[in-house]
């Protein structure tokens, strides 16, 4: 009994020294929660003599005891940290020059001119910056919100929008870094009062955000058929306002901008498959899935990313660490998942020694070089990477000082299972490959080469080709090298063509006509072609005509023609004859030359290189795309 006691006697004092360790913890824990500032809070720190500014417009809603839009005023306020603009005397002027010299166009696109140079870093590093949390003004941000709400009321499709997606893709007063006194600044023009008029009042628009979307980006407008091309002079630079994928993403986010149209502005800063990336507009609709409303469906992405107004979380060394240019800005998303299967990978460091870095990244290969798509966090000797895209390359890097990529893991396929092959190269087991192209074949490309099949080479020695006689018939595919057509006859004739099948249309690169050993002068050609005719015999294989139905020569006399040699509309990367090439490997030091060869056919022999490897090849004389590639184990390439 008096052992019974005295264990109960320990047990209590245990549970005392636990309740007290216990409550001691959770005392540290509320005070560092209770010391750690809101986002609110940070921001009105960080506003410094314009927080009497902000809190003016915290006061007026609080006042009004309206919840919503008090809610919106601190979600402007607590994300704005980071947004600024510019402002220049030079601008000035350059919205002058628009206005004066524009005034042909709608009001839209000279809003879009007026804020090209604010996304031309080397023109706006000469601008003063402005940071809105320092210096928007109470009274623009409580007319705003007000103004915002109003329209919330009256447009029919944000009345169903969740809040935070209200917030987030309707309430931003501005979507990149335009000044606050251009926004809304041509509400009165008779472009933008018709283009309301139509969105609020038809059915198909105002109750659908999808179609309303489609109907500000897809219309006709006079700027495209008058000057798709403009150019003027900025400050002694020239600037092209040609609208490319990015820009005209971003053109018609700001016209769907001033309209209310919830749309989101989504990119693959770099494509995994091919070189450059994408941009495109997502309508936002909480009656359908992201990819439903999206005017562009990827196929394969690394990482889809979306511009937001909401702060991200972003790489943050404090060693001066190096970051690349993607991730120095905190407003912009991973939504690949919107779109596409993922996985996360974790990625061991094989350097462990040598790497002192805090951020890791995946890359992708794209225009020659490997691009950062991802960070993570290196902790604990590894990387993790959540939602990344699938049957894609990946190679692990940091940055050294010299903001150089450096591996820490061999490159590796992310199938599209899910399952990870790492390709470190096996050099004990060498095998011979044959190469033929640097480069995936477009689909685009191979359709002329089916549509030659079935052409005819008729002579005659009439020029309508009355009697012609058929000498020979293309039956086999050219694969979009140089194809040689022998033609076995005696008799020689003065008018020779290549006759399509049911006037059907092939674009041909160069048509040569040879007669024994010599080729005969191509400047009389014939035929109903789409382009120039000349272009078949210009010696580029890069330029390209339509053949509609025929396409032949007027040789002046009659001759006896012994073959054709034709090259299909190609993008020069097949194996060219007298093109130098380099082959590479990729090992854990980076790329290996495997050795150099001018080619002296349609396709390269390298021997004795490793299995399990990514394979690069160059041409060394001309050509921008080249593509990375495996050796599979029926010793196919597959371009990645």
């Amino acid at each position: 009994f008096k052992l019974f006691v005295i264990e109960e006697i320990i047990n209590i004092f245990i549970m005392f020294f636990l309740i007290r360790n216990l409550l001691y913890i959770f005392i540290v824990f509320l005070f560092f929660v209770g010391c750690s500032p809101t986002p609110l809070e940070k921001a009105l720190e960080l506003s410094g003599s314009n927080r009497q500014e902000l809190e003016k417009v915290l006061d007026y809603f609080s006042s009004k005891e309206d919840y919503l839009k008090m809610k919106a005023a601190q979600y402007l306020i607590e994300n704005m940290y980071g947004h600024y603009t510019f402002e220049s005397e030079i601008l000035d002027d350059y919205y002058n020059h628009i206005d004066s010299n524009f005034s042909k166009y709608s009001c839209y696109y000279r809003y879009y001119l007026k804020t090209i140079p604010l996304r031309d870093s080397e023109i706006s590093f000469n601008f003063e910056r402005k940071d809105d949390l320092q210096n928007i003004s109470s009274e623009f941000l409580i007319s705003h919100i007000d103004n915002v709400f109003k329209q919330k009321n009256h447009i029919p499709w944000l009345r169903e929008m969740k809040f935070e997606d209200f917030c987030e893709y309707v309430l931003p007063y501005s979507i990149d870094n335009e000044p606050i006194k251009l926004t809304k600044t041509f509400i009165h023009e008779k472009e933008f009062q018709i283009d309301d008029s139509i969105l609020h009042h038809y059915d198909n628009l105002k109750y659908n955000v999808n179609m309303a979307m489609r109907y500000m980006t897809e219309k006709t407008e006079s700027y495209r058929e008058a000057d798709p091309f403009a150019k003027i002079i900025f400050n002694e630079k020239v600037m092209d306002f040609s609208l490319k994928c990015f820009e005209n993403c971003f053109y018609a986010w700001q016209r769907c901008k001033v309209h209310y149209i919830p749309v989101a502005y989504d990119f693959i800063p770099f494509h995994a498959n091919r070189n450059n990336g994408h941009a495109w507009l997502c309508a936002i609709d909480n009656k359908f899935h992201n990819s439903k409303l999206s005017s562009f469906q990827p196929e394969r992405a690394a990482r889809i990313y979306r511009y937001t107004y909401s702060r991200q979380p972003m790489p943050e060394p404090k060693n001066g660490e190096y970051v690349p240019w993607l991730f120095s800005s905190p407003f912009q998303r991973n939504v690949t998942s919107y779109y596409l299967p993922v996985s996360d990978i974790v990625v061991p460091l094989t350097r462990k020694r040598i790497i002192k870095n805090q951020y890791a990244y995946l890359s992708v290969f794209n225009n020659k070089q490997w691009e950062a798509i991802a960070f993570a966090k290196i902790k604990k000797d590894k990387a993790v990477f959540t939602e990344m895209g699938r049957g894609i390359v990946y190679l692990p890097i940091v940055y050294n000082n010299l903001a150089k990529p450096v591996a820490i893991n061999y490159p590796f396929i992310l199938g599209v299972d899910g399952t990870a092959r790492i390709l470190k190269p096996n050099v004990s087991k060498l095998q011979n490959i044959t190469i033929t192209r640097k480069y995936p074949t477009s689909d685009h490309l191979i359709s002329s080469d089916l549509n030659i099949i079935g052409g005819r080479i008729e002579a005659s020695n009439n020029p309508d080709f009355q009697n012609c006689d058929t000498l020979a018939t293309i039956e086999s595919l050219s694969f979009l090298n140089y194809k040689e057509l022998l033609i076995n006859t005696s008799k020689t004739y003065r008018y020779w063509r290549l006759k399509l099948v049911d006037n059907s249309t092939v674009f041909i690169s160069e048509l040569e006509w040879w007669c024994n050993d010599n080729e005969i002068c191509s400047n009389h050609l014939l035929g109903s072609v789409k382009r120039d005719i000349g272009l078949v015999a210009d010696k580029n294989p890069l330029s390209f005509s339509g053949i509609n139905d025929w396409i032949g020569i007027d040789c002046k006399k009659p001759v006896n023609i012994s073959k054709i040699r034709y090259l299909l509309r190609n993008d020069a990367n097949n194996i060219f004859e007298q093109s130098e090439y380099e082959l590479f490997y990729f090992s854990l030091n980076g790329w290996v030359s495997l050795g150099r060869k001018i080619a002296d056919s349609g396709y390269l022999l390298f021997n004795n290189v490793p299995s399990n490897a990514l394979f690069w090849l160059r041409n060394l004389n001309t050509g921008v795309e080249e593509r990375i590639f495996t050796i599979e184990n029926d010793g196919q390439i597959r371009f990645w």
